[in-house]
């Protein structure tokens, strides 16, 4: 490493507070999520810490039971991971040791769900409803940190699209789509008020954060910023993503 650029690499050092260097990891923590770069392997994590509050509507007499919560968040863990894990892949360039050892080689994302008592990024309101009575919608609030979910929302359910009722036929689990939601991903099937498509990419109805299940380059973006502020002289691009 030259003069200069040992120079830059320190003058860059205030950029990347939340960086430390965990052994055989490199970890940046932020408020909503943690990216934890693997130093043998390059493989790269998104660690979301979740706080669960389990909640009951008052028309429900029993509450959650240990075996309950066990089971929904098993699920989560499942759909998350069939979701979004083992299909997006990234390259990286740059002059630290990571990137030099990793250039030109695929290094695989993914998404890690941990329940968690504190330090949590998200706070996960889980609503217990009658059978057959959780038909409220889920949702993420981004500024707050919150998500609400319900215990179908680990299930397949058909979506309709919200600007032609005849099309339907399409499938989705609502967790997935939510976490995107925690990627600071838009919802890619909204109307406005006059019923005109709020998103360029309402057509595109086969998507995640539309109303189908496959992933798009595009939900990476924010995502790679955050990545791009971990480590000095380090920069990734999205190499790949399968639907």
């Amino acid at each position: 490493m030259t003069v200069d650029q040992k120079f830059l690499n320190e003058l860059m050092q205030k950029y990347f507070p939340d960086t430390v260097l965990d052994r055989n990891y490199i970890r940046n923590n932020s408020e909503r999520g943690e990216i934890i770069l693997d130093k043998d392997s390059g493989v790269i994590t998104l660690l979301l810490r979740w706080k669960y509050t389990w909640i009951k509507s008052a028309d429900v007499n029993n509450d959650w039971t240990e075996l309950d919560k066990i089971r929904f968040m098993t699920r989560v863990n499942f759909c998350v991971c069939h979701e979004w894990n083992g299909k997006i892949y990234f390259s990286v360039s740059g002059d630290s040791d990571f990137a030099k050892k990793f250039q030109g080689k695929k290094l695989p994302f993914n998404i890690q769900i941990m329940p968690v008592w504190q330090k949590e990024h998200w706070n996960v309101e889980v609503l217990k409803t009658p059978p057959r009575g959780d038909d409220g919608r889920p949702y993420v609030i981004w500024k707050r940190r919150l998500a609400h979910f319900y215990f179908k929302d680990t299930s397949s359910a058909e979506k309709c699209n919200p600007g032609n009722s005849s099309d339907c036929g399409h499938f989705q689990v609502n967790i997935p789509h939510e976490v995107g939601h925690m990627l600071a991903l838009d919802d890619e099937y909204e109307l406005d008020g006059s019923g005109k498509p709020l998103s360029k990419y309402k057509s595109d109805t086969t998507a995640l954060m539309n109303i189908g299940m496959e992933l798009r380059t595009r939900y990476l973006d924010y995502t790679n910023i955050m990545m791009n502020a971990v480590y000095p002289s380090t920069e990734f691009s999205v190499m790949s993503v399968a639907p």
